[in-house]
């Protein structure tokens, strides 16, 4: 009986390319469709491949650097790239799930992250430097640290997904009575959430953005976002059932797309085309969907990201705030970065996209830091989190780890700075931290999937 269930498991694990509806249905049918989140095994070997490389480059020292600094990154980006759609393939629902999205922001961070210093300018480099300087034996070990993270975490992720699809409370009668289906449609949900929504946008929020009103309650933001929920569902709706349906949606990003730029912020301009995608992935998650939608998101990210700092450093060169920029300046300002020209002495070299993706430099400050003696002691309050601050009133600051960490690295506690979770982990613990932090993400990250997944 182990033996045949152990079969099953493995070929959830090495088959992606089943529909995601019919293997729902056969892992619903069998009654394992948590089995459907299943690290795959092509993954699993690609981590191990990475930390071996990773490993090698490390004890073997400089000759080796410039090739194993490149490749254990690279191949850790297929890996995780292949493993993130195999569970989407899988079952299209993991696409809102941690074990996907931790997945994704590894692949920026901790992977194509890695690489930037490789690949950016000169002015990029000195700036990534110019928080901690880059040695390769340095970039070595960062990379095995990163790897070695990466496959406890997937290794850690499998037990607790067994262990929760044996005894999964989700499923009870009574979790069903707390949890019901919902019976509206799709489309009736995204039409309210998107008309409550994007009203507060348009009399709140924008408004606060354009200067027009001096304070903006957190309330009112948080009730804006519904807009973009709704601009999933009805993708969701319009994809399988109205192809005018579908054109409207793209209508919408597009004219929300530019309201962004207007008011100078990536977030408002991307997050609508991102859920778009997403839920165009959702409804047809192909290979081909996933690999078009996913480059053009980032292409589009990449290219708005130096035009909106540039737009923002041309309007801080006029007035106080960019909240005060009058709208004809805002235009002008956007404008001015396609004319060579035209304000040459505020123009800056620095790839700010991809340097913001790069915490290599923090990282390997902070394995250095823990190996001349100098551990950190940002997880030390780590069980308070739990505590709410009503019964706790003298709580620590959880956010003063990143005041603790810039001050370690910059001697300055005025500003916020992290060196990323496998490297923090190391600063705080070593190669033991790495395991035990891997251990308690895996099961945090695998809680909130199963609930995703169920509820």
């Amino acid at each position: 009986m182990a033996t045949l269930h152990c079969s099953k498991i493995y070929d959830l694990m090495r088959r992606p390319l089943l529909s995601s509806r019919s293997q729902s249905l056969t892992a619903s049918a069998s009654g394992e469709e948590l089995l459907r989140l299943y690290p795959p095994v092509m993954e699993l070997a690609l981590v191990i491949l990475a930390s071996m490389i990773a490993l090698v480059g490390f004890a073997y020292g400089s000759p080796l650097h410039d090739i194993t600094n490149l490749l254990a990154p690279t191949i850790l980006v297929v890996g995780l790239i292949f493993g993130g759609v195999t569970i989407v393939r899988r079952d299209v629902t993991a696409i809102w799930i941690p074990l996907f999205w931790n997945r994704m922001a590894f692949v920026a961070y901790y992977g194509v992250g890695t690489l930037v210093p490789y690949f950016a300018n000169e002015d990029t480099r000195n700036l990534i430097d110019s928080f901690y300087t880059l040695f390769p034996q340095d970039v070595a070990k960062y990379n095995l640290v990163i790897c070695l993270f990466t496959f406890c975490y997937l290794l850690f992720s499998i037990p607790f997904i067994r262990i929760f699809n044996r005894v999964n409370p989700l499923k009870s009668a009574r979790a069903k009575r707390l949890f019901p289906a919902s019976n509206l449609d799709y489309k009736t949900i995204g039409v309210i959430l998107i008309t409550i929504g994007y009203l507060v946008y348009l009399i709140v929020v924008l408004p606060f953005a354009l200067g027009m009103i001096k304070t903006l309650p957190l309330f009112f933001t948080e009730l804006s976002q519904g807009a973009w929920v709704g601009v999933f569902l009805l993708t969701v709706w319009a994809e399988r059932n109205s192809r005018n349906g579908v054109y409207a949606i793209i209508a919408f990003v597009t004219f929300q797309f530019f309201v962004g730029l207007m008011i100078l912020s990536k977030s408002e301009s991307m997050l609508p085309f991102l859920v778009m995608c997403i839920g165009m992935i959702y409804v047809k998650p192909t290979l081909t969907r996933i690999v078009v939608l996913g480059s053009l998101s980032l292409a589009v990210f990449m290219t708005i990201a130096p035009l909106v700092t540039h737009a923002r450093n041309i309007a801080l060169h006029e007035v106080e705030s960019t909240q005060n920029a009058t709208l004809s300046l805002r235009i002008s300002a956007l404008a001015s970065y396609f004319d060579s020209t035209a304000y040459d002495e505020l123009d800056n070299p620095v790839q700010q996209g991809w340097a913001r993706l790069s915490y290599v430099n923090g990282g390997t400050f902070a394995i250095n830091a823990y190996d001349s003696g100098r551990p950190g002691h940002t997880l030390d309050n780590a069980l308070v989190v739990w505590i709410p601050r009503a019964i706790y009133k003298d709580k620590p600051s959880i956010t003063d780890g990143a005041l603790e960490f810039n001050l370690a690295i910059q001697g300055v506690d005025t500003s916020a700075s992290t060196p990323g979770i496998p490297t923090e982990a190391y600063w705080v613990g070593g190669w033991v931290g790495v395991v035990l932090v891997a251990l308690l993400v895996a099961l945090i990250s695998t809680l909130w999937s199963i609930y995703s997944v169920m509820v």
